[in-house]
């Protein structure tokens, strides 16, 4: 019969109504049920056949609500494995039966070990006195399966096996080092809400369990709960009569790290993180590194460790959530952030799931803004796109790789709005965050080109170099040598000057008629002192000079040419004279 058909009864209803009672509790003490129903039966067969030779007694009719319920055998034995189940959780750890236990090799072993066991077992090996010799074949078989399922890291199916066997045992039968295994299942899979659970029921059902009471401490400490660990160590110290050193150490550890990361001292909390992930291995521990690393090695970095710790722990949602986090840090464009868009929908829990929305939002809103500004770019509606460029950088949430490519949109943008400076200002801070071959060698391209606007030949020159290093682009060609070119011509031009300078030194100029003809010159009043004849040689030889003269008609680079040396030639005479 199905448990489902079964109704409960309170116990006295079964006292008062059937004198199998006493039988029944004879059998749950030898653990011998079947025995007892096959008994009951042929007793039961043996009073049929007596009263069939007895002659039919007369009917009394009986109002319903007065007529008794006589229980068949099979119904009668489950509500009193009901009843025993329900003493034995009244009567608390003592019920338990100090049945004999079985080690790994086989070897029989004392209830009273796993009691004391735990001051030399390794926690994340399972306690083999879970074996007793009260289990049946079949959860025997459960629980060495769940054992091998433990071994080859299958945490999550040995925890079903382990739950298999803890739900069809009574509370008899059950010890505190399953829970206790099941515990460490839950523990390495990521389900930390159950693993503390089944620690703190297994310290329960045997306060003088040290393997239990030092795996529920671990479990607080991975939590990082350190003053519910400290509660738990200083209750079951008393009755384990164990120190708890180790854990004590971990929990120093893990409070100092804290308090390092709050303090921003980052280098020296990874080291102790480090430390302690030696001693205790855990996800939150393996994700609060990967906080760490970011801040410390750089978000690639940190991205690469939070996959690695995901193999080893891959439903853990803290460590899911700085895995997409990083990532979107890591974007440059629409196709990469669609990519990573799958990762924020997760289902998670309540502490979680505000995160994974808040950074799906986000992304979401990333994808619209690359969508906006690939419109607003084929348009060529360059203020606009300089407009929403400049709002978007505004966003904190955004990556460097992405900020990275809305400067060099903005850059674009400048550039074909004739604003110079600003453009170069913008890609020096783009290239600082641009990887792609081919993108460095368009920025620096991009910036070559404004250079050569502005007039800064070499740093044109420096520019388009360095962009032909990244990939020779032909129109980064054709710029090499145009600059190559002009570059030829203002040597040449740098050479004669000198040449003719030196030609001055040794042949005196003629004399000026009056000293106003030198002020006259350099456009300054009769009388002005040396300071200001510098000011205005320099304002006048930076508006003649032939270098900025160079994309002009011929007439006008020789007009150009004969002012800037009437300028230099009336200042070296005038300065001579004021000095003197």
């Amino acid at each position: 019969m199905e448990d489902a058909k079964y109704r409960t009864f309170p116990a006295k209803v079964l006292l008062a109504c059937d004198e199998r009672i006493h039988q029944f509790i004879d059998a749950s003490i030898y653990n011998d049920w079947n025995a007892a129903v096959q008994e009951w039966r042929e007793q039961k067969q043996a009073r049929v056949s007596l009263q069939r030779q007895k002659p039919p007694e007369p009917k009394e009719e009986y109002a319903p609500g007065n007529k008794l319920t006589q229980f068949s055998d099979e119904e009668f034995l489950k509500l009193t494995q009901q009843l025993e189940e329900i003493t034995s959780a009244i009567a608390g750890p003592s019920a338990a039966l100090p049945g004999p236990t079985f080690s790994d090799g086989g070897d029989g072993a004392g209830g009273n070990d796993c009691c004391h066991s735990g001051d030399k077992h390794d926690l994340y090996t399972l306690d083999s006195s879970m074996y007793s010799a009260s289990l049946d074949d079949k959860q025997l078989s459960l629980c060495q399966k769940a054992a091998e399922l433990y071994k080859v890291g299958d945490y999550s199916e040995a925890a079903r096996n382990f739950s298999a066997v803890i739900d069809s045992c009574l509370p008899t039968v059950l010890n505190a080092a399953m829970v206790s295994n099941r515990a460490m299942c839950y523990l390495c899979c990521g389900s930390y809400r159950c693993s503390l659970r089944d620690a703190i029921r297994s310290c329960e059902m045997n306060n003088q369990y040290v393997l239990g009471a030092r795996r529920a401490v671990r479990i607080h400490i991975c939590c990082g709960k350190c003053s519910e660990a400290r509660g738990l160590i200083d209750t079951y110290s008393k009755t384990c009569g164990h120190g708890f050193e180790e854990e004590l150490a971990n929990i120093t550890l893990y409070e100092n790290s804290t308090a390092l990361f709050d303090r921003n001292e980052h280098a020296t909390a990874l080291k102790q993180l480090n430390e302690l992930l030696k001693r205790a291995p855990c996800a939150p521990f393996e994700a609060l590194k990967v906080q760490l690393a970011a801040v410390e090695l750089g978000s690639r970095a940190a991205l690469l460790h939070a996959e690695e710790c995901l193999r080893r722990y891959p439903n853990f949602p803290e460590l899911m959530y700085w895995n997409v986090q990083l990532r979107f840090l890591e974007c440059s464009n629409e196709s990469e952030l669609v990519a990573i868009l799958p990762l924020s929908r997760v289902s998670a829990s309540a502490d979680c799931a505000a995160r994974f929305r808040q950074v799906n939002s986000r992304i979401q809103q990333c994808i619209d803004l690359c969508r906006e500004l690939e419109k607003t770019s084929a348009a060529k509606n360059w203020p606009q796109l300089v407009e929403v460029c400049t709002k978007a950088l505004q966003r904190p949430f955004i990556g460097d790789r992405l900020r990275a490519a809305v400067l060099s949109q903005r850059a674009q943008a400048l550039y074909h709005s004739s604003r110079l400076y600003e453009c170069v200002d913008d890609l020096d801070v783009a290239l600082r965050n641009v990887e792609g071959v081919r993108d460095r060698a368009e920025l620096l391209l991009l910036k070559a080109l404004c250079e050569e606007k502005l007039s800064r030949w070499t740093d044109a020159m420096h520019s388009v170099e360095r962009s032909m290093r990244e990939e020779r682009l032909p129109a980064a060609v054709d710029m090499w040598r145009r600059l190559k070119g002009r570059k030829k011509t203002s040597d040449q031009r740098e050479r004669q000057g000198e040449k003719k300078e030196e030609e001055r030194r040794w042949t005196k100029p003629a004399a000026p008629t009056s000293l106003a003809q030198l002020y006259s010159r350099l456009a300054l009043p009769d009388g002005a002192g040396a300071e200001k004849v510098r000011k205005s040689y320099r304002a006048l030889a930076m508006k003649w000079h032939p270098d900025k003269w160079c994309s002009a008609s011929a007439q006008e680079q020789k007009e150009a040419e004969e002012k800037f040396k009437l300028v230099k030639a009336a200042y070296d005479q005038l300065i001579g004279i004021i000095v003197e």
